[in-house]
């Protein structure tokens, strides 16, 4: 056969190649193996049979599948093409040929045609014989085929038959193409004139452009290194494709923005051009030069930035939006990602979850744009680090390991550069303030982050005046926590004000516990209270004298507490004891449930003394709330309290005598370490116990713990033996001293004290093995308790109650004497 220029470029159909040019098609053993049936390619497979489906269905000629190209070699069978590329589809095409030529009982037919004299298909492979071998017996060997079945595939007939050798399981091509072949049963078994379209040869449904690479003087060595030892284009180079072509589709009208102007260079170019040239030089170097110059790792990297501004972008978007897609975007644990692939979302994940619009291109183009201006940001405008660096931020976005705060942080800073190129004066306010409002609002789940994200994204209007505008109370700002805007607002006013104000609020925002939670300072100096009469902090020179003393007093004392409580060595209590002595400072948690704050973190969520310290929502419906967060300021207030030695400022406080349960906490720091993770059950004032975890199960009642712990244990109780405290498990146990056991008349007693709301302290006797159906006690003990007023009781034995905790234990001493 000539191999005449008429080949290059020549729109031909699979069935072309044999009917009509007479070729053989080899693929050779460069290349891979056949992968499109694998399992894992279910997403490509189906979308290009999905695709296959619809251009058949369609019936309209000259559906391009894109370019075959490869060399036409002279062979020992005749003429056979070498794809470089299109295995891939060549073979789902030869498989659907096959299959239609069966549901059609047309296999004679196709066999004429692909079949050569020696019996032999001339579809092969060359990388492995029993490939090729396979692709003869499908084409030559009989199958019984009585239509679909649900319940027995084709592949399942084939594997069946005699002449399908069991070894072939392991040729990972067949086991892919058995795959495809179930594929497209599923999909075509319905549609057998689709044969007669397929095969046509004067109105082609389907069809590539047709290129032999020899006539462009290539030499087999160069055509092997073109090839790269078969490996097809990564992920990511499809994905630029992709999003190239997709770019170029939405690129007409002029609500897209383009031309571009960026950096002072106006880009005259199209959309897809623009994204196809940057991303293979300028925004490529920059990741190449973040990356370690390393090619792998720079395809990841660029691969994740794009998804954390397209997720971003999506999250802000109201089009077609959906939590579980966001779920999905986000890579959050309990998204149901299905056929999307949480770590590497493919082109099609995006395309399917929504995510690929205008705006959202509109945003990666603009967002890669800034990326290589960040250098030359000013020094005076760029952020705080500690309300953000972007150097640790963009770090974890190029790995996809992002916390919900640092996305919205993320998004805050690339969306004001882009909005505010050349003007940036107003980035490190903007940063700091979003800072805030992230840091000290609960971010519970993607709709969380969601909906910061949108509100992030509607305040961006006033972002390079945030102060200015918070300050003159022009916005409303939903979502974030109220109680912190309404605190930006109030710093805005003080910032604004004068330098001093901004300094030491500057200052006293980043201590490691407080994180920009100040708001409680701002109540203490009593600045919040003239603001919500005012609105503003518009005093005389005079007030803001007293104000400023005020709040700095407040803050030096804050912020020595708080260091005392990080680096204390002692297990004393102190600093609860004190505030225990000004009143009920406990946070409530759940069922009759309150936290000392003493063994979590000092910026624990939901037991802290951040938490605490925090100003609450109206709605909130804890009134009492704002009461016990005065105590901590009595503390402050008290003459004895001395910022610089706070430990022993505690000391002196903790000698102050109170009259309720609190007095036992304060009175020995022992009992507050018996709540080993800080919780105490508290139904009323005499009902109360020491809790061993965050739940009712071992626990401590707290006055007969008190009692052993100072009055009993250790004690010579003779002839009491095996005295100890008995903790109980649950609602229905009753925790309790033992107070040992004793024998009379060959019979065991035991003593043992309890503690009820009702009786108050309980002195209990009774046997110490009290059966169903006991026997009478003897006359000498019930002598012993008649004398020591010990009445019968419920539990079979005798009791004395008191009240009184002295009472007790001279009681007991006396019954003891006379054991």
């Amino acid at each position: 056969m000539s191999t005449s220029n008429n080949y290059i470029g020549e729109p031909l159909s699979f069935f072309q190649l044999f009917a009509e040019k007479d070729l053989r098609i080899e693929v050779p053993i460069i290349q891979r193996d056949y992968a499109q049936g694998r399992s894992r390619e279910s997403e490509v497979r189906n979308n290009f049979l999905e695709a296959l489906f619809n251009y058949l269905d369609e019936d309209k000629p000259g559906r391009e599948l894109d370019f075959v190209y490869g060399a036409i070699s002279e062979t020992g069978n005749g003429q056979s093409f070498i794809p470089l590329d299109g295995q891939q589809r060549l073979t789902t095409l030869f498989l659907l040929h096959w299959y239609l030529s069966l549901v059609g009982g047309r296999t004679d037919d196709l066999k004429q045609i692909m079949v050569d004299q020696s019996n032999r298909s001339k579809f092969s492979y060359e990388t492995r014989s029993s490939t090729s071998e396979f692709c003869t017996c499908i084409l030559t060997k009989s199958l019984l085929y009585n239509g679909y079945d649900s319940k027995r595939s084709v592949s399942g007939l084939i594997k069946n038959e005699g002449w399908y050798f069991k070894v072939w399981d392991f040729d990972p091509s067949i086991s892919a193409m058995l795959e495809m072949l179930d594929a497209i049963e599923e999909k075509f078994h319905q549609h057998d004139h689709f044969y007669e379209r397929l095969t046509s040869l004067k109105c082609p449904i389907i069809t590539f452009q047709f290129l032999n690479l020899k006539h462009f003087g290539l030499t087999d060595d160069l055509y092997i290194k073109m090839n790269s030892r078969g490996k097809p284009l990564n992920p990511f180079e499809n994905f630029k494709a992709k999003l190239e072509q997709k770019i170029e589709s939405l690129s007409t009208g002029s609500d897209f923005n383009f031309p571009l102007q960026l950096s002072g260079e106006f880009i005259e170019r199209s959309p897809s051009r623009y994204f196809s040239d940057r991303i293979d030089t300028k925004w490529l170097n920059h990741f190449w030069e973040v990356g370690g110059k390393n090619a792998k790792l720079v395809d990841a990297q660029i691969m994740n930035f794009i998804r954390v501004i397209l997720s971003n972008s999506y999250a802000v978007s109201s089009m077609n939006y959906s939590g579980e897609n966001a779920r999905v975007l986000f890579k959050t644990q309990d998204a149901k990602y299905g056929q999307h692939d949480k770590d590497n979302l493919s082109y099609f994940s995006y395309e399917s979850l929504g995510a690929l619009f205008k705006k959202s291109l509109e945003k990666i183009m603009f967002s890669f744009e800034q990326l290589l201006l960040i250098s030359k940001i000013e020094p005076s405008h760029i952020p705080d680090p500690y309300h953000y660096n972007h150097f640790l931020v963009f770090n974890d976005v190029i790995s996809h390991n992002l916390t919900a705060g640092n996305r919205i942080l993320f998004h805050a800073f690339i969306s004001y550069l882009i909005l505010h190129e050349g003007n940036l004066e107003g980035l490190k306010d903007w940063m700091r303030v979003i800072f805030n409002l992230v840091e000290n609002t609960r971010l519970e789940d993607t709709n969380d982050v969601t909906t910061a994200l949108k509100t992030v994204e509607e305040m961006l209007a006033v972002s390079n005046y945030i102060l200015q505008t918070l300050s003159g109370h022009d916005i409303q700002i939903g979502f974030f926590y109220s109680r912190q805007v309404e605190e930006e607002k109030i710093k805005a006013c003080l910032i604004v004000k004068s330098v001093r104000w901004s300094t030491a609020i500057y200052l006293t925002e980043k201590h490691n516990v407080l994180k920009s939670q100040i708001g409680f300072l701002l109540e203490f100096s009593e600045i919040l209270s003239y603001y919500n009469k005012n609105r503003n902090c518009d005093w005389s020179d005079t007030d803001d004298e007293q104000y400023f003393t005020k709040f700095g007093e407040y803050a030096e004392k804050t912020i020595a507490t708080l260091d005392y409580l990080k680096n204390r060595k002692d297990s004393e209590y102190l600093w609860e004891r004190a505030v225990l002595t000004k009143g009920d400072y406990l946070l409530p948690s759940s069922s009759y449930r309150y936290h000392f704050l003493n063994t979590t973190s000092l910026t624990d969520r939901d037991n802290s003394w951040k938490r605490l310290l925090r100003l609450n929502r109206d709605t909130d419906g804890l009134a009492a709330w704002d009461v016990k967060r005065k105590y901590v300021m009595q503390v402050f207030d008290d003459a004895r309290f001395n910022k610089a030695d706070v430990k022993n400022s505690c000391v002196a406080i903790v000698k102050d005598q109170v009259q309720d349960w609190r007095s036992f906490f304060i009175a020995d720091p022992e009992l507050i370490a018996y709540c080993e993770r800080g919780f105490i059950r508290r139904e009323n004032n005499l009902k109360i116990h020491l809790l061993e975890t965050t739940k009712l199960t071992y626990h401590y009642e707290l006055r007969t713990i008190d009692l052993y712990l100072n009055s009993i244990e250790g004690q010579d109780l003779l002839p009491l033996t095996n005295t100890k405290y008995e903790k109980e498990y649950g609602f229905d146990g009753h925790s309790h001293i033992h107070l040992g056991e004793f024998a009379h008349q060959k019979k065991g007693y035991q003593l043992k004290i309890y503690f009820d709301e009702v009786n108050h302290y309980s002195l209990q006797l009774r046997e110490l093995y009290a059966l169903p159906d006991p026997t009478p006690y003897d006359e000498s003990i019930i002598a012993l308790c008649k004398k020591h007023n010990l009445n019968p009781n419920d539990w079979r034995g005798f009791s004395f109650v008191s009240k009184s905790k002295s009472d007790i234990i001279s009681k007991l001493k006396l019954v003891i004497g006379d054991l």
